[in-house]
């Protein structure tokens, strides 16, 4: 049964949309943003603007109204009941199998804005000279909003899932950037995107600027996500290794290649490069008949061998004592990184870089005195 009529105003109609949402436990902040947030995407009236028009009708998008509010019911995020989410004042289509963009995440590219232009104040080092590098790109939202802001600015994206890669495409075609971003469906962790980077680097001739918001999530919380979050994908939930932070060991590794500052990392072994593993670590014969999912140090085998190496975790690689891949990056050039981390993982993700050999790891904070980005650099 329809709950929205065509002659109910749209003041009528938000209450009536955050009176149903409060009935499923929603809060009442929450459950009238929701609806204002609802009626000016239905409306295509501006967010800010909504209030000013509140005495106009529905008309046909009742219907409209109605559908997203069967979504809400059952829980379905707002995002995905609009196919649209807002972050740094664009929007961004979205929908099922992509994480939908978090203000979290502005902070992120904040900070990444501000470093960039930090680098090129103090270092002279023009953002033209970088090659940003996205790992897990999702809806796009980061790559975008930094290509929008930066016009010489170019992107090599990474993502695994079909779904969201479709998503990153349409909305950088969408926002004018898809000649300045490179789109590689392809899980990181793999040779053949090691060598991709590798190759773009040592082309351009640029700085390194990797940038991500991975899955963090440990196996406890994962239990504990309010219904909303579990429509969305786990894939970018849930973090690798026991604690969730199995991918910021992964690019440690990544970015010590990069830099030449190891002789045995990963994945970048020929050890590795037979497998054709897709872990960081499960490279002894023992991981793999495991087909652990973790990246290194967690995995049962690597425990076992209480390692402290991000990167040679197996004896099979120690032994072959691999080249590095950090030829491919010139001398005196930077590897600079910025992580979005869970709440609770700013301090220890940050001790994977200082412990590794990272300069200028920093921990950034958000309004609440939560840490929320661990970056740093290394100069080749």
């Amino acid at each position: 049964m329809s709950l929205f009529k065509a002659e109910h105003s749209l003041l009528e109609a938000a209450s009536l949309f955050a009176d149903e949402l409060m009935r499923l436990g929603i809060d009442n902040d929450e459950a009238r943003a929701e609806a204002r947030l609802a009626l000016s995407t239905l409306m295509s009236i501006s967010y800010g603007a909504l209030p000013l028009k509140q005495e106009l009708v529905l008309g046909d998008k009742a219907v409209d109204l109605d559908r997203v509010l069967k979504d809400r019911r059952n829980r379905r995020p707002i995002q995905y009941a609009l196919g649209q989410a807002d972050f740094m004042a664009q929007t961004f289509w979205v929908g099922e199998g992509v994480l939908i963009p978090r203000p979290e995440t502005e902070l992120l590219v904040d900070f990444v804005s501000r470093r960039l232009r930090q680098l090129e104040e103090d270092l002279g080092i023009s953002h033209e000279n970088v090659l940003l590098v996205e790992v897990g790109s999702g809806s796009g939202c980061i790559s975008i909003s930094l290509l929008l802001q930066f016009p010489g600015l170019r992107a090599l994206v990474f993502e695994c899932s079909p779904q969201a890669a479709r998503f990153s495409q349409v909305n950088a075609e969408r926002h004018g950037v898809a000649d300045r971003m490179e789109l590689v469906l392809a899980d990181f962790f793999q040779p053949e995107p090691i060598d991709l980077l590798a190759k773009r680097l040592f082309e351009s001739g640029c700085h390194c600027f990797m940038v991500s918001n991975p899955p963090y999530i440990d196996a406890a919380e994962m239990e504990e996500l309010q219904p909303e979050v579990k429509h969305e994908p786990e894939l970018a939930l849930r973090g690798l290794d026991a604690d969730g932070m199995g991918f910021y060991r992964g690019f440690a590794a990544v970015l010590l290649g990069v830099a030449g500052k190891r002789t045995d990392i990963g994945s970048f072994s020929e050890a590795v490069a037979e497998k054709k593993s897709t872990d960081i670590g499960s490279f002894s014969e023992a991981v793999a008949e495991k087909k652990s999912t973790d990246i290194g140090l967690f995995s049962e085998a690597v425990a076992e061998k209480k390692s402290t190496d991000i990167g040679s975790f197996s004896e099979a690689v120690a032994k072959k004592k691999s080249t590095d891949i950090g030829r491919f990056i010139a001398e005196g050039k930077l590897v600079e990184f910025a992580f979005e981390v869970g709440h609770k993982q700013s301090v220890p993700v940050a001790e994977i870089f200082a412990g590794a050999g990272f300069q200028h790891v920093e921990v950034r904070q958000d309004l609440a005195g939560i840490g929320r980005i661990v970056a740093g650099r290394l100069i080749k």
